[in-house]
């Protein structure tokens, strides 16, 4: 994964073909969910779709001038357009394939889609929902050595991983 700065946005995104930038923050739970589905997506979409990363603190002259005022937020463009919506805060994984598919052709999906991979996992526990009970079942599970998994469509930690203090 390529991380750029302001100076390189003329070359590496206007004149870079198609291209999904991630504006990103440090201490961001936000930003560290989206890392790992981002980069899975990279590996999925590469070789049609260029994907970076920039430091919005760092370049917040340039972030301002593109309208991001949060982390994360992931913006399209393509030849230089900015196509698609774009999309920040508790980002799913499904969200940036629909802009993804958009940006190509129907022949260029479905050849994605054939190179992915299918995973077969055994579990002997599924805990739905990653608010503080199903984190909370996990780590005794966890601790109990239960093969288990947590399934949560948006961040782990529910409201608590996006408020901003909590009391008690």
């Amino acid at each position: 994964m390529k991380e750029i700065i302001a100076l390189d946005f003329q070359q590496e995104v206007l004149n870079g073909g198609k291209v999904v930038l991630d504006f990103y923050s440090t201490e961001c739970p936000p930003c560290e969910a989206l890392a790992p589905k981002f980069e899975a997506i990279a590996e999925l979409y590469g070789e049609k779709i260029k994907f970076l990363k920039i430091f919005r603190q760092g370049n917040r002259e340039l972030a301002t001038e593109l309208g991001v005022s949060s982390s994360p937020n992931l913006l399209f463009f393509d030849n230089g357009k900015q196509v698609c919506d774009t999309i920040s805060g508790g980002i799913k994984k499904s969200e940036i394939v629909e802009r993804l598919d958009k940006m190509l052709t129907l022949d260029e999906v479905t050849a994605i889609k054939a190179n992915q991979k299918k995973t077969v996992l055994e579990y002997d526990v599924a805990i739905l929902g990653g608010g503080p009970a199903g984190l909370t079942a996990g780590l005794y599970l966890g601790q109990a050595k239960i093969k288990t998994v947590l399934i949560d469509p948006a961040l782990p930690g529910g409201y608590m991983g996006i408020t901003h203090q909590v009391s008690n």
